[in-house]
C-alpha cells in the first residue's frame, strides 16, 4: 500500500450524515471530525484521495467551540456547567455529533 494511501486509509472514514435526508456518505477526518467530501455515487478512489490531500484540519479547540455551542442552542443550556456523556452530547448533536465531540476532548485531554 502507497503511503498516501495508508494515510488516508488511517485519517478518514466513510460516515452516515447525522441529516436523516441526506443519503450519500460523508468522508469525515478522524482527527478533526471535519466533513471533507460527500461520497457520491459514481465517486472515483482518486477524487475522494484529492479531497484528504487537500484537507487541512482546523483547530480542535475551535471546532470544540463550535459542537459545544450548536449543543447549547439546540438545548438552551451552557455544556460548561456539566459533565457530560456521550448520551447528553447526543441531545443537542446527533449521534455523530456526539461521537466527534467526545474523540475531540478526549484527543485534548491526552494532549
Amino acid at each position: 500500500m502507497s503511503a498516501i494511501m495508508e494515510d488516508f486509509a488511517h485519517r478518514f472514514t466513510a460516515r452516515a450524515s447525522d441529516d436523516e435526508v441526506k443519503r450519500d456518505l460523508e468522508l469525515t477526518c478522524d482527527e478533526c471530525g471535519e466533513n471533507v467530501a460527500d461520497i457520491e455515487p459514481g465517486d472515483s478512489l482518486k477524487s475522494l484521495l484529492g479531497c484528504a490531500a487537500d484537507h487541512v484540519c482546523s483547530d480542535p479547540a475551535e471546532r470544540i467551540a463550535e459542537l459545544k455551542a450548536e449543543w447549547a442552542e439546540a438545548t438552551g443550556d451552557n455544556p460548561d456547567d456539566y459533565q457530560l456523556s456521550e448520551d447528553d452530547w447526543s441531545v443537542g448533536l446527533g449521534d455523530d455529533g456526539a461521537r466527534e465531540i467526545v474523540e475531540l476532548l478526549e484527543r485534548q485531554d491526552r494532549a
